[in-house]
């Protein structure tokens, strides 16, 4: 049985924020088309970055907000959040406890928009509340289970209730497992190993590192540089400046060709 979220409006301010960077994305792309010296083009390309970074976030909490929607079974209970499904067992939920209740009881440290929840929250002397919902506390259901407690809001609470106490009573057919899983394309092997993922990460920082060193000091270094030198320590080979740049776009390559053959080997 399916059960659409409370109606908020923080899914269209996320939307409005969306758009908003995505201008901003436009008009930093046009603004690195202008450049023409390494310093400036680096300082642009980061900015891009960053901006682009910004409205991917965005965009995902979007989809996230949109997309919410909690189904109950005689199995147990799934909320649908981002790019993943948190499945909680039947057996596990101990109880439901209106947000009422507690809501004087919760610290929240984080971003409130218009009720979407963003960061830490805790029953006071509890356990932490995991965020599944876009109401006030006030507003949502506490699902309480033998380790954790969600907090998630149900367009039609006292619904939700009387299908949980059903279906509870009926017993489960599957054995299911309290856990987050990743929906396709983000449930491949490569997408979800976090070695992967931080290798990765090292090597494309440390190449933004040298990208940038290479930029940033472009004016201060002399026309020509020496780039090897003989037996006896004498430069047999001259080259540009801009010859300093084959550096990083050797790493990319480099980079770029470990991502493809660790696909390749993740499809085997």
């Amino acid at each position: 049985m399916s059960f659409r979220s409370q109606p908020s409006y923080s899914g269209y301010l996320l939307l409005g924020l969306t758009l908003a960077t995505a201008v901003g994305v436009w008009w930093m792309s046009s603004l690195l088309l202008q450049q023409n010296t390494p310093p400036a083009l680096f300082t642009a390309a980061m900015g891009l970055m960053v901006l682009l970074a910004v409205t991917l976030l965005l965009l995902y909490g979007t989809i996230t907000v949109f997309n919410l929607n909690y189904e109950l079974s005689r199995n147990g209970f799934m909320v649908r959040w981002g790019f993943s499904q948190q499945r909680v067992p039947m057996n596990h939920i101990r109880a439901l406890l209106p947000g009422q209740s507690v809501a004087d009881m919760v610290s929240f440290r984080g971003l409130n928009l218009l009720g979407l929840h963003l960061g830490y929250a805790r029953l006071e002397g509890h356990r932490r509340l995991i965020l599944r919902g876009n109401a006030p506390f006030r507003d949502s259901l506490l699902l309480v289970t033998t380790n954790h407690t969600y907090v998630i809001s149900p367009e039609d609470v006292a619904d939700f209730y009387a299908a949980w106490q059903t279906y509870r009573a009926l017993g489960a057919t599957q054995q299911w497992t309290e856990d987050a899983r990743p929906v396709w394309p983000f449930s491949t092997p490569l997408l979800t190993d976090g070695l992967a993922w931080a290798l990765l990460g090292i090597g494309l920082a440390l190449l933004i590192g040298l990208l940038g060193a290479i930029s940033l000091n472009y004016p201060e270094f002399p026309r020509a540089l020496p780039v090897h030198f003989d037996n006896l320590g004498h430069a047999d080979r001259i080259e540009p400046k801009i010859f300093l740049f084959t550096l990083p776009v050797v790493g990319i390559i480099v980079w770029l060709s470990n991502l493809l053959i660790g696909s390749l080997v993740y499809r085997r």
